[in-house]
């Protein structure tokens, strides 16, 4: 097949896939203090603040910023499909101290309409260099399935576990309800460091939690026959979790 054509020569056919939702935005913010901060955290997350010449050479990835105070919600109008679509990465995170933000696809975006992106234009793009742990976890090689979790461990006592083994860089608890105090027991992870994830699932995978709780780990793309962990390993990091867990309750 033909490769996909330039996001320039279909601008308003790829205009909805090249949108980003960013709600929950402090308020008082202009709309190119919004525009510096993300293309900062973008050239950061892309290693650019390492590469002073190559920053000043790149291309702005934002075409434009559109904010509603009232509502405390923007639309970012980016480049490219594909940094469009790197962007997603960076839902969580914290704009300047402020608050965190939660950035998603708008309302009208359908994939059924948006032109073939080019899997091998997407930016090298790593939100761990911020500092921060995204809420998305992509489809991937290196996305882990983690079940059996306890029900009312919170997302920072789950992170607190994950991070035994490694710098995370996204993580997604899952619940009924984002508001929920209570988690439905399982969660995906990715590690920044790739070699970090088969440690990790053989570290976490039959990990006793207590109460009768065992996790079970595996890759996410794999399929678990038996419902349950075989593995056995860091049963003592568990405990801990747990532990204090108990004691902060």
């Amino acid at each position: 097949p033909p490769p996909p054509l330039p996001v320039q020569s279909q601008p308003q056919q790829t205009r909805h896939a090249r949108r980003l939702y960013i709600g929950h935005l402090p308020p008082d913010l202009t709309e190119n203090e919004v525009h510096d901060f993300f293309r900062s955290s973008i050239f950061r997350a892309m290693g650019h603040d390492r590469d002073p010449e190559r920053a000043r050479s790149a291309d702005d990835p934002i075409l434009s910023v559109y904010i509603n105070k009232e509502r405390r919600f923007a639309f970012i109008e980016f480049r490219t499909m594909e940094m469009t679509t790197a962007c997603l990465a960076l839902d969580g995170i914290d704009v300047g101290g402020k608050g965190k933000v939660k950035v998603k696809r708008p309302n009208d975006y359908n994939p059924a309409l948006a032109p073939e992106s080019n899997p091998a234009s997407l930016p090298d793009f790593d939100v761990s260099r911020l500092g921060i742990v995204s809420g998305t976890v992509p489809d991937g090689p290196h996305k882990i399935f983690i079940g059996g979790l306890p029900y009312h461990l919170a997302e920072e006592q789950v992170l607190e576990l994950l991070g035994a083994f490694g710098t995370v860089r996204a993580f997604h608890l899952v619940k009924s309800d984002p508001s929920a105090i209570t988690s439905k027991g399982y969660c995906f992870v990715e590690y920044a460091d790739p070699t970090a994830t088969p440690v990790a699932v053989m570290g976490l995978n039959g990990m006793d939690m207590g109460g009768g709780k065992t996790i079970s780990a595996r890759m996410a793309s794999q399929r678990d026959s038996t419902g349950a962990g075989t593995m056995t390993g860091g049963a003592g990091i568990g405990a801990g979790i747990i532990g204090s867990t108990a004691m902060g309750m």
